[in-house]
């Protein structure tokens, strides 16, 4: 049996290579088609030209916006192409964040080629638009653990039945005109990525939309609600809250979320790496324990500006750059920082350990008049969510 996959992406990095090994195995690289949007991220290019050589098929000339607006209409061209030149038995239109399994009789998620290829057996010929049965959606707490989202309606097609297909592939329609065929064939989508690759995926859609990715900037944009409007909110909530959010819904939800371990196994060895989140996530939600905490415990100022000793504590990586020091009104921008080990902080402070120390260098022009610690503020500005640092108020002068 012959499967053939399609699918458009851009700047994908760290779903493209897994995507296209998952597939490939169970396929054979000939018949995959990925069409490139423009991706102008180096590694993604690599992996496209690495498997490019191995025999995967990729298009490199539909690189605009307009071409990404149009893929249902490429695809299901390209379908018919193949259909007359070189036939394959099932054609499955797809996103980077989707992978193909089996949702079996008895519910349980199977992902070996032999079972996904019994499985469309059963639909050999069928003239209806074919759909999945389900997709499991994964969430960024937990690697093992996805949310059963029943009603999907990603359409496939097999030979020599398709017609048309919209942007998302959710109305795909065949030659007959018949209404669409569930089948058993499942996704598990990678639909919820890490804060940092959200935001990676944001600014991407979002650059030359907006004037900057300030927070004041982002809020007017987001108020006029033009296209790319809905990725702000998040942005701009920062990291707590996006993972409180996947928190509050692995806890509501419980009953619908699914272990699935044997493909959780098999799509890590292919290196797939969207969870990232610290181990220790969870539990400080469960228990309410703050997942930053940071302390300055001298601020000096010198001829040259001012040099701060501390520590942080986090479960996020967070840029360290984006520290910022305000004192009397005035902002600096962090110039240089060093972490050292604190073996106080690690025997006190939960989640820390013996590196949570640092210290940071703000460049500040000119004479630098005499302050007090209710003139300074220190924090970390992480997409519009201000994490602060608490201060002991002690100043050192030169």
């Amino acid at each position: 049996m012959k499967i053939t996959c399609l699918m458009m992406q851009k700047n994908e990095n760290y779903l493209l290579e897994p995507w296209i090994l998952y597939h490939g195995l169970h396929f054979g690289f000939a018949n995959l088609y990925v069409y490139d949007n423009g991706s102008d991220d180096q590694a993604s290019i690599s992996v496209l030209r690495k498997y490019e050589a191995l025999g995967l098929n990729v298009n490199w000339k539909h690189c605009k916006k307009t071409d990404f607006e149009k893929k249902g209409y490429l695809f299901s061209e390209k379908i018919k192409q193949l259909d007359g030149e070189d036939p394959s038995d099932f054609y499955f239109p797809m996103d980077c964040d989707e992978f193909m399994v089996v949702e079996n009789a008895i519910g349980d998620v199977v992902v070996d080629t032999l079972s996904i290829l019994n499985s469309l057996a059963d639909y050999k010929g069928c003239t209806a638009p074919l759909v999945i049965g389900t997709a499991f959606d994964n969430n960024p707490m937990v690697s093992e653990l996805f949310f059963r989202a029943a009603g999907q309606r990603k359409t496939f097609f097999s030979k020599n039945t398709c017609w048309t297909l919209d942007l998302g592939f959710h109305d795909g329609k065949t030659k007959t005109g018949e209404p669409p065929h569930k089948t058993n064939i499942a996704y598990v989508h990678y639909h919820y990525k890490s804060f940092q690759q959200y935001v990676e995926s944001a600014r991407q859609k979002l650059e030359g939309r907006v004037d900057s990715f300030s927070k004041e900037s982002l809020e007017e944009f987001s108020s006029k609600k033009l296209a790319g409007f809905h990725l702000v909110g998040t942005l701009i909530g920062g990291r707590d809250k996006y993972y409180q959010n996947h928190y509050n819904r692995l806890k509501q939800k419980s009953a619908s979320f699914h272990e699935l371990h044997y493909f959780n196994e098999i799509i890590s060895r292919l290196g797939l790496g969207v969870n990232d989140v610290n181990t220790n996530l969870p539990e400080a939600f469960d228990k309410n324990i703050p997942r930053w905490k940071g302390y300055i415990d001298t601020i000096k100022i010198t001829n040259k500006g001012f040099e701060l000793a501390g520590w942080i504590v986090s479960l996020y990586e967070f840029d360290l750059a984006n520290i910022v020091l305000i004192v009397s009104g005035r902002k600096y921008k962090l110039s240089g920082y060093s972490k050292c080990e604190r073996k106080d902080v690690e025997k006190t402070v939960q989640y820390s350990n013996a590196n949570s120390g640092i210290k940071m260098f703000f460049t500040a022009n000119g004479k630098l008049a005499n302050v007090d610690g209710s003139q300074i503020a220190i924090y970390l500005d992480d997409y519009g969510t201000r994490f602060d640092f608490a201060f002991s108020g002690k100043i050192l002068s030169e």
